[in-house]
């Protein structure tokens, strides 16, 4: 009997074994993984063109050569986006199942057939085809007077915003970056305006692209617009490498941009630099009281 009850526990012991071999070589081959996400680089490119209306232009990123890649292009109607892994598309192999399972549910010529309504006798057909005209005269005629109740009329450019909508919006933006720039530069908030600062520009230099060339032309309807985003790009333009010119247009609306750009960061550096950003006790205070500002609005 204690012979039987050693076999058994000794069995369960190897397969206590086994299974605890299997966890920690998933918990291994995580760490690996999350090692290899953290100290190892990611690269990047794109190029982006704007020309009058026409915006176009294509952006990858790629890890560990061949291992992961993300690929995507835009403009024209020809918006794409592939994901790699070992050089296999998966997006594209997700939709090719996707379509083999929708197409195994079409209907079949022969369940077609069946379901296919009886033919309407020819001593009827006169009567249906008349009662048909008479409904669509009916339907003219409402839809010339007034629409039936219960229904509301679509618009036809519904959804469209309109340019006083437009430009109510851009205000909007730009009275809530006012407000958080008045936050930041006050006394209050100065020592998590100069951490912000810090920390955001260490996140920027290493992640800005390594070569860049091109030439950006902007401007706004209202020269204040103008002056403003040339004041938010005076912080970055310190920490891109030389070769971008960007030129301001105070009299007119503009966008005209030919960028190509290379770059490569990594994931430990981000991390370490957001961790802290929101850890610092200065600007949880001040991400409260936004947020009691925002409650009290």
């Amino acid at each position: 009997m204690a012979g039987i009850l050693l076999s058994i526990l000794s069995v369960i012991g190897h397969i206590l074994l086994a299974a605890l071999k299997v966890v920690l070589i998933i918990l291994l081959v995580l760490l690996i993984l999350i090692l290899l996400l953290l100290f190892t680089p990611f690269s990047y490119r794109g190029d982006v063109h704007r020309h009058g209306d026409k915006f176009y232009g294509t952006a990858g990123l790629s890890w560990l050569g061949i291992v992961l890649r993300l690929s995507a292009c835009f403009g024209d109607g020809a918006n794409r986006v592939e994901l790699y892994l070992f050089g296999i598309p998966l997006l594209k192999l997700i939709r090719g199942i996707r379509g083999r399972r929708s197409g195994s549910h079409e209907v079949k010529p022969s369940e077609a057939a069946e379901k296919k309504p009886a033919a309407v006798p020819e001593e009827n057909q006169s009567g249906t085809r008349s009662s048909r005209e008479n409904t669509g005269e009916e339907q003219g005629k409402n839809a010339e007077g007034r629409h039936l109740p219960g229904k509301k009329k679509k618009k036809r450019f519904e959804g469209r915003h309109t340019s006083g909508g437009s430009r109510s919006r851009v205000n909007t933006i730009y009275d809530k970056i006012k407000y958080g720039l008045g936050i930041l530069r006050s006394e209050e908030y100065k020592g998590a305006f100069d951490e912000i600062k810090r920390r955001g520009l260490k996140m920027i230099r290493h992640v800005a692209p390594k070569k860049i060339a091109g030439i950006v032309e902007f401007g706004f309807d209202d020269p204040a617009y103008t002056g403003m985003a040339l004041g938010a790009l005076s912080w970055i333009l310190p920490v891109i490498p030389e070769g971008l010119c960007i030129t301001p247009d105070f009299t007119e609306k503009k966008l005209e941009a030919d960028v190509k750009a290379r770059g490569r960061f990594f994931l430990i550096v981000l991390l370490k630099e957001g961790l802290g950003l929101l850890l610092n006790q200065e600007v949880k205070n001040m991400i409260r009281s936004v947020r009691r500002g925002r409650q009290r609005q």
